[in-house]
């Protein structure tokens, strides 16, 4: 099976891209993260960068493909941020989304996990599949029937997140739950995974199924 990688991020009219966005291999794994921060100052920025170097770090000390593995990796960019935002009063509340992906050439399998409401989709036969579910005060409209799914990404409250890196979560703040596949899914060919921030999806992804 052969594998095709590409990334692009662009501020799209903003004065500040506070996306970050890298490709790391090891061994015969890739690992793809991307990130999107929030936070004035440009602390967004700041923390995207951040969480995208710590997990990035974090698999290239130790490439392994387990849900467990992935979900200490996404629990240590967290523990980095809140370092981070203790260094300056102005990026104490910055924050940050992510999504990683991190697939096995030889075996052609991917595993994935994710934070916040930026999403991670699957392509297989001209088919398209949403993989992950936002953790976002919308999604839970959605969830419990008081919202349809196609207004999401119009809805008042879609920024509104629950769940970030970073995030204060009342009196625990190490209490971060990212929501990670249980095992590895075989791929085929002509399989595509698409990660992707709000900043795409909700004009890119809602447009084609308009």
């Amino acid at each position: 099976m052969q594998f095709a990688m590409a990334q692009l991020t662009s501020p799209g009219g903003r004065a500040t891209n506070e996306d970050s966005v890298t490709i790391r291999s090891a061994q015969d794994l890739e690992c793809v993260i991307i990130a999107d921060g929030a936070g004035g100052h440009h602390g967004g920025a700041i923390a995207s960068a951040v969480v995208v170097d710590a997990v990035a770090a974090a698999f290239l000390r130790q490439p392994e493909m387990r849900a467990d593995a992935l979900n200490a990796v996404i629990r240590e960019a967290d523990a980095v941020l809140r370092v981070q935002q203790q260094t300056q009063s102005a990026l104490a509340d910055m924050c940050s989304t992510l999504a990683v992906a991190v697939i096995n050439r030889t075996m052609g399998t991917a595993i994935w996990g994710h934070v916040g409401d930026t999403r991670i989709y699957h392509f297989r036969g001209n088919q398209l599949f949403s993989v992950s579910k936002d953790h976002s005060v919308v999604q839970q409209l959605v969830d419990a029937g008081l919202v349809p799914g196609n207004e999401i990404r119009s809805h008042p409250n879609r920024s509104v997140l629950l769940v970030a890196l970073g995030m204060k979560n009342g009196s625990d703040d190490a209490a971060l739950t990212p929501s990670v596949m249980e095992a590895p899914i075989s791929l085929v060919d002509g399989d595509t995974l698409l990660l992707c921030t709000d900043g795409f999806w909700e004009l890119e992804i809602g447009r084609a199924h308009v």
